[in-house]
C-alpha cells in the first residue's frame, strides 16, 4: 500500500493506493453452503409450485391408498397419515405443460411427471422434515449468494447453486480487470439460477 499526501488550502488530502494480484486462482474463490432460516413455515407456505391437499386417515386405516404415490405415513404423535394429491390445473398454473405446440399427450404426460416429481418431495417433506440453504461463494470484496434453497446444505442441487455463485463471482473479477486461472468449463451457465430467482425458489423441475 502506498500513501501520497497533498496540501489544498488549509486541508491535506491523503490518498492511498493497494497494490494485489491480478491473477486469482480458481481455488481462491470460496464457496459454501450454510442453513437459512428466514421462513419459518413449510415450503408449501411459503413460495408457489407446492399446491396440493393433505386428507387426513386413520394410522390403520386401510382405504385403497396404500400403494399410492402421495401416502404419508406418521404415527398420530408426528401429525397422522394421510395421502397428497394434487390438482391438474395447480401444474398447470405451474407452467408445466409441454413445449408450445405440443400434443395432448405430451401435454399429459409432462404434466404427470410435475406431479410425479412434487408428490415424492411433498412426501418426503412431511415424513423426514425439510431444509433451508443459502448457498454463498466470496472472493475479497466480491460475493454472490442464493437463499430460499428447499434442499440440505450438502444436497446436490446446493452444491450445484454454490458452484454457479463461484462462476458469477469470478465474473464479477473478470468484468474488473482480473483473470481468473483454472476456472472449470462451464455449460449454460446461469440459466439455472436466474430461473431460481425468477420463479421464485420453485425448485420444481418441469422437464418436456
Amino acid at each position: 500500500m502506498t500513501m501520497t499526501k497533498q496540501r489544498v488550502g488549509d486541508e491535506m488530502v491523503v490518498r492511498t493506493e493497494t497494490v494485489e494480484p491480478a491473477i486469482v486462482d480458481w481455488d481462491d474463490i470460496k464457496g459454501r453452503a450454510e442453513p437459512d432460516d428466514c421462513y419459518s413455515g413449510a415450503p408449501w407456505e411459503e413460495c408457489d409450485g407446492y399446491e396440493h391437499e393433505f386428507n387426513k386417515i386413520g394410522y390403520y386405516t386401510h382405504d385403497g391408498w396404500e400403494d399410492s404415490r402421495g401416502r404419508v405415513n406418521r404415527s398420530p404423535r408426528d401429525g397422522g397419515s394421510g395421502y397428497i394429491t394434487i390438482d391438474d390445473d395447480d401444474v398447470i398454473k405451474w407452467g408445466c405443460t409441454g413445449y408450445p405446440g405440443c400434443s395432448k399427450q405430451v401435454r399429459a404426460e409432462t404434466i404427470a411427471r410435475a406431479k410425479a416429481k412434487t408428490l415424492d418431495l411433498l412426501v418426503k417433506w412431511y415424513c423426514e422434515g425439510w431444509y433451508e440453504s443459502c448457498a454463498i461463494a466470496e472472493y475479497g470484496d466480491y460475493s454472490d449468494s442464493v437463499g430460499g434453497i428447499w434442499d440440505e446444505p450438502w444436497g446436490d442441487y446446493t452444491e450445484e447453486l454454490v458452484l454457479e455463485c463461484r462462476h458469477n463471482v469470478a465474473d464479477q473479477l473478470e468484468k474488473d480487470g482480473y483473470t481468473v486461472e483454472n476456472r472449470p468449463a462451464v455449460t449454460n451457465q446461469y440459466d439455472r439460477i436466474k430461473a431460481f430467482k425468477e420463479r421464485i425458489k420453485r425448485n420444481l423441475d418441469c422437464s418436456q
